[in-house]
């Protein structure tokens, strides 16, 4: 691929990116250089934000298990103590 190409294939998927795309995957194989180079590192930008998109809600979801079961013994210690 020619490096104007390879610049514009870079550039076209920064602007996807900005735009707020995170599927985006730049295929490497007809590049060179630093535009090889630079497509990589994008390739793994893009699959650090997938991976903390798919992460964080679990990181929540485990939060809140563990603060509603201390919620849980909390009130059952509560209502031990006046004998309900």
């Amino acid at each position: 691929m020619h490096f104007y190409s390879n610049v514009c294939v870079l550039r076209n998927s920064a602007k996807e990116m900005h735009k707020g795309s995170l599927d985006v995957n730049i295929d490497t194989k007809e590049m060179y250089g630093i535009t090889k180079e630079t497509a990589i590192y994008m390739n793994e930008i893009f699959e650090g934000f997938d991976k903390a998109i798919e992460e964080k809600p679990k990181e929540y979801i485990e939060v809140i298990d563990n603060q509603s079961m201390r919620l849980k013994c909390l009130t059952e210690d509560v209502l031990e103590a006046f004998g309900e």
